[in-house]
This record gives structure tokens, C-alpha cells and sequence, in this order.
């Protein structure tokens, strides 16, 4: 074989030029719209707003949830999650996770100082199942740290799911669960952090502390979460879409009713996403990197 034939065959076997701009990509594209301002005079109390919006948003939606997680870690009985003598708390439940959403939507407006960008519809369609990628990989997470650490490992307290009412309304709360922690835990962490001069390493760090405590009645191993907040910190950045996050929560919650299915149904929609990313990197690297890369912006 002949000297060029050899480099070729190397060239070919160890693309980088390739998973260089991949890296490049991945590291840089932000479709967010979310600019750092210059610094100025009045950052400082701008900064001091965004945590309390931050705070007050995440003291609303999930005070009362880290309270009873830290009291089941504790030795507490965990309460069921519906219930025919919990139908008042469930409902003011959903009335409280309506509120948080209407008023992250409206911190959001107000620290990007302009209405919310319009999201196609072809990244929102993505950035679902890559989402229930993430979720599912989250709680591998949880399971991997609970096993390697031997910590105990608790589940969900599901409820009876034969109570009329009482499971619509449980239903409700699965799929409302999805706005409320995307547009708040990712959506309003990054809007109000990014507009005031921090780094998205900042706003991924944040997303992690505000991910895990309110999950913790799965035990300690709910550190393993981590990975969970910061990949779809990472797919916001990415794909600039929300609601795609939001949606894709949903259903991966939802799936629960599927009963014995449910894990299946959760699988099969994060392999969705998986089969977007493996498209992704296996389009790349078959592409030629000498040409000129294509727009980061593009859709």
C-alpha cells in the first residue's frame, strides 16, 4: 500500500476535522437569544433581582415539596400523591403550578425586554424526545449512585389510579409538572442569569442545586439528577426551544398511567431522542470539515 493510500486509510479511520467542529458546535451554538449585556452601573442590582425572582418562583413551586422530601429521608411516610381527603390540597396544587408558570413567563418577558421568541416548530419536535433522553438518563443516575454508594433507593409514592377524580387531577399535575420545572428550573434560571452577565456554566451550576432537592424522596441517590439538569440546561442552549422541553417532560411523566407499559412507552421516547443524536454526529462526521461549516443559527 502506498504512503497516500496509508494516510487515507487514516484520514478515514480518524476523522478530526470532523469531531472537531462537532465539539466546536456543541461548545458554541446558542439559540437562545440570550446575550450578555455589557457591564454597566446597574448590573449589581439587576443581579440581585434575577436570584430573587429565582428564589421566589422556586420557594413557590417547590417549598412545600423539598419540605415533605427532606421529612421522608427522615423516616416520614411519604403522602400519597392523590387521594379522595387530599382533593382540596391537590387542586390548590394546580392552581399554585398555573401561577408559577404564568409568573415565569412573565419574569422571562421582562429580563429579555421583549416578547418571548416564536419557536419553529422542527426544533421544538426534537428537543422532546431528547428530553426524555435526558430524563432517562437522570434516573439511571439516580440508580447508579443509590447501588455504587449503598444508599437506600425509595420510589415514588403512586397513587391508586381508580379514584375518578382524584386521578384526573393527578393527571393534571403530571402534565403540568413539565412547564412548571422547565420554564422555571431552565427557562427562567437562564433567562435571568444570562441577561445579567453570567456564564451558562453558571446558569448549568444553579439548574443542578434547584434540580435535586425537591426529588429527594428517591433517597440521596437523587444526586444523580445532576446529569439530568445540566443536559437539558445544555439542549435549551442548544435548540432555544421550551416548550419542546416542556412537552417532552410531560409525556415522559404521563407515560406513567401506561401501567405495566410505562417503562417501554419512557424508553422507547428517549431511543427517539438517542437516534436524533446518533443522527446528528454520524451526519457530521461523514461530512467534509475543509469545506466551509454550515450557519450555527440555522434551522
Amino acid at each position: 500500500m502506498s504512503e497516500a493510500s496509508g494516510n487515507d486509510a487514516g484520514n478515514r479511520r480518524w476523522p478530526w476535522p470532523q469531531v472537531s467542529w462537532i465539539v466546536r458546535d456543541l461548545r458554541d451554538t446558542d439559540r437562545t437569544g440570550l446575550r450578555t449585556p455589557d457591564p454597566g452601573p446597574s448590573r449589581v442590582t439587576k443581579r440581585s433581582f434575577a436570584w430573587v425572582a429565582i428564589a421566589v418562583l422556586y420557594a413557590l413551586g417547590w417549598g412545600m415539596g423539598i419540605l415533605a422530601a427532606v421529612l421522608v429521608l427522615n423516616g416520614a411516610e411519604a403522602p400519597p400523591q392523590a387521594s379522595p381527603d387530599r382533593l382540596p390540597s391537590t387542586v390548590a396544587s394546580l392552581v399554585v403550578d398555573v401561577f408559577v408558570v404564568t409568573l415565569a413567563l412573565v419574569v422571562m418577558r421582562v429580563f429579555r425586554g421583549q416578547k418571548l421568541p416564536r419557536e419553529h416548530w422542527r426544533p421544538m419536535l426534537r428537543t422532546v424526545p431528547l428530553t426524555a433522553l435526558a430524563m432517562l438518563v437522570g434516573f439511571i443516575g439516580v440508580s447508579l449512585v443509590s447501588a455504587v454508594l449503598s444508599l437506600e433507593k425509595m420510589s415514588y409514592p403512586f397513587p391508586d389510579m381508580n379514584m375518578g377524580l382524584s386521578t384526573i387531577l393527578w393527571t393534571l399535575s403530571l402534565l403540568l409538572a413539565g412547564p412548571t420545572e422547565e420554564f422555571v428550573l431552565v427557562g427562567v434560571v437562564a433567562t435571568v442569569l444570562r441577561r445579567t452577565g453570567y456564564s451558562w456554566w453558571t446558569v448549568a451550576a444553579v439548574a443542578v442545586v434547584l434540580r435535586i432537592p425537591f426529588h429527594l424522596y428517591y433517597g440521596w441517590g437523587a444526586i444523580g439528577m445532576a446529569v439530568w439538569a445540566v443536559l437539558v440546561a445544555a439542549l435549551y442552549r442548544r435548540t432555544g426551544s421550551l416548550l419542546g422541553l416542556a412537552i417532552g417532560h410531560a409525556l415522559y411523566n404521563v407515560l406513567t398511567l401506561a401501567g405495566p407499559f410505562a417503562g417501554v412507552g419512557r424508553v422507547a421516547l428517549a431511543l427517539a431522542g438517542l437516534g436524533l443524536a446518533i443522527h446528528y454526529l454520524a451526519s457530521n462526521l461523514q461530512t467534509d470539515r475543509h469545506l466551509p461549516a454550515p450557519s450555527l443559527t440555522s434551522r
